[in-house]
Parts: C-alpha cells; sequence; structure tokens
C-alpha cells in the first residue's frame, strides 16, 4: 500500500490540474538511500518520500507527469544529472559556462552539450574527458561551442535561444550501449 499526494513548495495539497511535486507514503516505501544520510534528509521528510517529479492530478486521481524538480533526466533506462555532466565539462582548463540539455533534432531527443570556453577545444577531447570521469550514458550526443550562453529576462538559461548545433551526431548516440541493448533491439 502506497499514498501518493501531491504537493506544493510548502508542503500544502495543490488543486486539481495545478502542478506540484509527487510525495509517496505507506509501508512500502522505504524509509532512507542505503548509506546516504544527506540525500535521505532531503528526500524522506514527515510528509512522505519527496520524489522530485512534478505531476498534476485531475478529479478522478489520475496523475500526468510533468517535468522533475531538479535537473534530471531519464535516458536509456539511466537516471542522469545534467548538472553532473555540466559541473564534469566545466573543470576544464578556461570552460567559462557548460549547458547540457535534451534538444529535439530531425525527429530525435539528443543530448546537447554548449560550451564558452576561453581555450578552443575539439569533441573527440570533451568526450574523452567526459568518459574518463563519468559512465558512458552520461556523454553527450551532440556538441556545440557557443560565444555566450543565453539568458531570459528572469537571469535563467533560455534553452530555447541555444541554437541546433552543427556538428555531426555521434554514433554511439543511435548504436546499442552493450551486448544485452544490441540483443534486446533485434528482438
Amino acid at each position: 500500500y502506497v499514498s501518493a499526494q501531491v504537493l506544493d513548495q510548502h508542503g500544502f495539497p495543490v488543486a486539481p490540474h495545478m502542478i506540484g511535486e509527487l510525495y509517496l507514503k505507506g509501508p512500502n516505501v522505504s524509509s532512507g538511500y542505503w548509506q546516504d544520510t544527506a540525500l535521505s534528509t532531503q528526500c524522506f521528510t514527515e510528509l512522505g518520500y519527496k520524489t522530485g517529479d512534478l505531476v498534476k492530478e485531475n478529479e478522478q486521481g489520475v496523475l500526468y507527469y510533468q517535468g522533475r524538480t531538479d535537473n534530471q533526466i531519464k535516458r536509456r533506462g539511466y537516471r542522469i544529472s545534467l548538472a553532473e555532466i555540466e559541473s564534469c565539462l566545466v573543470q576544464l582548463s578556461g570552460m567559462t559556462e557548460v549547458v547540457v540539455c535534451l534538444k529535439e533534432i530531425q525527429q530525435h531527443t539528443v543530448l546537447v552539450a554548449y560550451w564558452v570556453s576561453t581555450v578552443e577545444y575539439e569533441v573527440p577531447q570533451l568526450r574523452e574527458h567526459v568518459l574518463a570521469t563519468l559512465p558512458h550514458y552520461m556523454l553527450p550526443d551532440r556538441w556545440q561551442a557557443v560565444a555566450d550562453i543565453p539568458l531570459s529576462a528572469s537571469g535563467k538559461v533560455n534553452l530555447a535561444q541555444l541554437p541546433i548545433p552543427h556538428d555531426h551526431p555521434v554514433d554511439h548516440a543511435w548504436s546499442p550501449a552493450d551486448a544485452l541493448e544490441a540483443e534486446l533491439l533485434l528482438a
């Protein structure tokens, strides 16, 4: 048995069709993350497990997924923190700004890394750096150097203003990640 609640940022229930964060509570919900007290304290509250998923609920109690409260995506079955990829790339010498996001390109949703740097980097150098630090499934599909990262009037990154990358797709984006995935794709 698990109960679901849709709450606002103050922990109060939202009205039907309003977006809020999904909280789960019940005897079948874990009491914390394995050996991660800090994350457990952040996500497991007296209100329940704070999922990070944004949902809206209709009058019949059906939930509709609307996105995430954080900068995470799910790709190839893996939950990926875009901020972790950005943090990895910004560690490079001369790298001043990095934005990693999903973009719709030729009817495919791809992971794109945009960067501003005082050092000129080639894509193979960036790929090598990411693969030395992060798992293969976190490697962006497309790469684009930009003069600056566009911001909205409120100072947030304006993802819609980021250009479509003009590099060629990276082969790994369209090929199986391992033997099991290849077998499943052929099934």
